[in-house]
């Protein structure tokens, strides 16, 4: 899902960020952007690093190349380059989900949650929101701060969750103790992806749990 989010994102500015350009470069540009969008995200990184070269204020060019590796999985690469474009433009939300999803794949779950804080107030639509508060939910569940996750996560359930945030959710509520609310997401889920193994043994955890404490009033 995120993959998918980080792609539109860039197809948002492709048109504004290729205006910025000089001319002489717009070919290269657009070439590079050929590469990414074939899927070679080596040629595209090879030709946004030309592009930054010739004209290294070219936020748009660095947070390119930032996608480029991280579609590439070499995370720490991306890391620089989405934060020398940050340095550049530092009002542009994607520049900060990005680099804060390239710390999330680490699992450097404080610095992802310190990379989203930056943005927080950059996220002005629902279609900013909803990936800034599932990125954020993952990450302090990650660090498993479940209230901080369940309140981001509760969000992103309004506008709409997928399986993987309804079982993060019912994860977080488990994890507090709070069995009924674990049962009413990861049913959720796995309606959804009914597949999910995990996701039957935590529901079966949740509702012996449940059971229990039944019995016991």
């Amino acid at each position: 899902m995120r993959a998918k989010i980080i792609q539109r994102m860039a197809t948002v500015t492709l048109l504004l960020c290729l205006a910025t350009l000089p001319a002489a470069q717009a070919a290269d540009f657009e070439k590079a952007m050929a590469h990414y969008k074939a899927g070679k995200y080596l040629d595209a990184a090879a030709e946004f690093q030309g592009l930054v070269d010739e004209n290294p204020s070219y936020d748009f060019g660095w947070f390119m190349l930032g996608v480029c590796f991280l579609k590439t999985s070499k995370l720490a690469d991306a890391e620089k380059n989405f934060t020398k474009a940050i340095e550049l433009h530092p009002d542009k939300f994607q520049y900060h989900y990005n680099l804060a999803n390239s710390y999330l794949m680490r699992r450097q779950y404080r610095q992802a949650v310190t990379a989203l804080n930056a943005a927080e107030g950059l996220a002005t639509s629902d279609q900013q929101k909803k990936p800034f508060y599932q990125l954020r939910g993952f990450a302090l569940a990650g660090q498993k701060e479940w209230s901080d996750a369940i309140e981001d996560l509760e969000r992103v359930k309004k506008l709409g969750a997928d399986a993987s945030t309804l079982k993060q959710l019912g994860k977080a509520y488990f994890s507090l103790g709070y069995n009924d609310k674990a049962v009413e997401n990861l049913r959720a889920s796995l309606a959804k992806n009914p597949r999910d193994g995990e996701n039957h043994s935590l529901l079966a955890k949740a509702l012996l749990n449940l059971g229990a404490q039944a019995q016991s009033d």
